[in-house]
């Protein structure tokens, strides 16, 4: 996905504010990762944190993710689920980054695993908002 200039600046000033809270952003599992001082180390805003690691977006619009074992070890994502995954659960998380939210192409399916609405089929109130569908909240897949 190709971003603005505007848009980079939107991610970018995201990044800044995240980095900034004085709250540490700690996530426990061996050992604790401060989330806000590696986002500020490797340039990335933290978008998905799960049991596999974190998925993470750069201002310039580039997704990388890294497990938590090895979270200097950035990879490159292409998957195009992973990638609009990533820039819905980032307007979700951060409303500023909405303008990010690609919109449906022409083709696309609805999701099976959510008939189109974005949201797991049979999952328990409380956890249909935890859980992220595989379209990533979307309802659609290419």
């Amino acid at each position: 996905m190709n971003i603005s200039a505007e848009q980079s600046g939107i991610i970018e000033a995201t990044l800044k504010a995240y980095v900034s809270n004085p709250e540490p952003h700690l996530v426990k599992f061996d050992q604790p990762l401060n989330m806000r001082k590696l986002a500020a180390q490797l340039n990335i805003l933290p978008v998905v944190l799960n049991m596999g690691g974190v998925i993470a977006i750069r201002a310039d619009g580039e997704i990388f993710s890294f497990t938590w074992d090895e979270p200097y070890r950035l990879q490159s994502e292409r998957d195009v689920r992973i990638r609009n995954l990533v820039f819905f659960q980032a307007a979700r998380k951060f409303p500023e980054l909405q303008p990010l939210v690609p919109s449906r192409p022409v083709g696309a399916r609805d999701c099976e695993s959510c008939n189109g609405t974005g949201t797991v089929v049979g999952l328990r109130d409380e956890l249909a908002n935890d859980v992220v569908c595989y379209c990533g909240g979307l309802g659609w897949l290419i």
